[in-house]
C-alpha cells in the first residue's frame, strides 16, 4: 500500500548543507510548501533552474508561476489542489521551464503531502524534480 510518508526520503525533510551540496552538483532538486503558511523551500539548484537568485527568493510560489510556461500553470494548479484535496497521493506533472539559453525546456516534477494534522489538512507538502 503506498504511504505518502514514506514517498519521500526523510532526509529532505530538513536537508543539511551537505545534502543540499550534493543535490545540486547532481542535479536531484527538491521543494517544500507549507500550504498554511504559504511559504516555499527550494533547493538552490532549483531556483537556478528557473533563474531565480537563491539570495533574492522571497519564498512564494506565485514567484515560481512566471517561469512556467503560460499554457502548463493552469494544469499546475489544478493538479496541486487535486493533493490537497486527497483526490490524487501524488502531484505528478511535465511542464515547461523558460530557460535563457534554449527557450522553453521540459522538466518532470513530483510530490506529496508529506504531514497532515489531525483534521487531515495537509500540514507539509514535499516534492522532487
Amino acid at each position: 500500500m503506498f504511504d505518502p510518508q514514506r514517498h519521500i526520503p526523510q532526509e529532505l525533510d530538513a536537508p543539511s548543507m551537505e545534502l543540499q551540496q550534493v543535490s545540486d552538483s547532481i542535479g536531484f532538486h527538491w521543494w517544500f510548501w507549507d500550504p498554511r503558511q504559504r511559504f516555499l523551500t527550494v533547493s538552490p539548484g532549483l531556483l537556478k533552474m528557473f533563474g531565480i537568485d537563491p539570495a533574492t527568493f522571497d519564498h512564494t510560489i506565485e514567484q515560481i508561476y512566471p517561469c512556467i510556461h503560460p499554457d502548463d500553470i493552469s494544469k499546475n494548479q489544478e493538479r496541486h489542489k487535486k493533493l490537497l484535496h486527497r483526490e490524487v497521493q501524488v502531484y505528478e506533472m511535465e511542464y515547461r521551464v523558460k530557460d535563457p539559453d534554449v527557450g522553453w525546456k521540459w522538466y518532470y516534477n513530483r510530490g506529496s503531502v508529506r504531514k497532515r494534522n489531525e483534521q487531515g489538512e495537509p500540514l507539509l507538502i514535499g516534492g522532487i524534480r
